[in-house]
């Protein structure tokens, strides 16, 4: 047999059904609570985006002031010497804003992935539970064809002795 040609019918009782439901139910709210709680995360990612450049700014600002007066002062004498520690520090400072920036990006960044997943997910988990609410379960006796052979009729309609089972026997 072709392993292309292959059917898999899935037969859900409505006990199954009602439970397969259920659970996908409880996944959806969860996942709707995840979303929701990584979208705070977000917003708070970039208000914290917002302070550091902010900070950034006046930062980069005050470096490039003190790189500024270093060009303009004297390189000989105590005052140059002070403003080139000033401008290391304040050079340090700067990179260092940077980097924690460069941090919070990738948090927010990572976020925006669990988000990404979370989203996916929902919608498989909402389609999922669409098509198990098309389905109509049909009752367990719709699910078998009874028939016995003609020879077992036959002697059962003859009322003869028999090792054939009845309807009623096979059904129970």
């Amino acid at each position: 047999m072709n392993p292309a040609f292959l059917l898999v019918v899935l037969l859900l009782t409505p006990t199954q059904l009602r439970d397969d439901k259920n659970i996908i139910e409880d996944e959806i709210d969860f996942l709707e609570k995840r979303i929701i709680e990584i979208e705070k995360k977000i917003d708070e990612k970039d208000a914290e985006i917002n302070k550091k450049d902010m900070e950034l700014r006046g930062l980069f600002d005050e470096y490039k002031r003190l790189k500024q007066d270093l060009r303009e002062t004297d390189s000989t004498g105590n005052d140059y010497d002070a403003l080139v520690g000033h401008y290391d520090e304040a050079k340090r400072v700067y990179n260092n804003a940077v980097d924690q920036l460069e941090i919070i990006v990738k948090d927010r960044k990572a976020l925006y992935l669990q988000l990404n997943e979370s989203n996916l997910e929902f919608q498989l988990k909402t389609d999922t539970l669409e098509s198990l609410e098309k389905i109509k379960p049909r009752a367990p006796n719709d699910w078998i064809s009874i028939t016995l052979s003609k020879t077992c009729q036959q002697l059962i309609n003859a009322n003869m002795s028999t090792n054939c089972p009845t309807y009623s026997q096979v059904r129970d």
